[in-house]
C-alpha cells in the first residue's frame, strides 16, 4: 500500500475532567511505527480510534511510580 493513504488517529480523553489528547501515524502525525504515551492522571478514560489501511496495536498498562 501506499504509505500516504494510512493513517490512524487516537483520541484519549479524560472522562472525569474532560482533557483529550490526540495521537496518531501518517497524515498529520508521525510516520513512527512504535509509540508510547503516558497518562498522568488515574480515572477512566475514552478511546476514539480512526484510520484507513492500518494495523494497530494498543495495549494499556497501570504506571508503577
Amino acid at each position: 500500500d501506499d504509505p500516504q493513504y494510512c493513517w490512524f488517529e487516537m483520541t484519549v480523553t479524560n472522562i472525569d475532567n474532560g482533557q483529550a489528547d490526540t495521537y496518531g501515524f501518517g497524515r498529520t502525525h508521525s510516520f513512527e511505527k512504535h509509540q508510547q504515551f503516558p497518562m498522568y492522571v488515574t480515572g477512566p478514560y475514552k478511546i476514539e480510534m480512526k484510520g484507513n489501511l492500518v494495523k494497530v496495536d494498543v495495549t494499556a498498562a497501570k504506571r508503577k511510580p
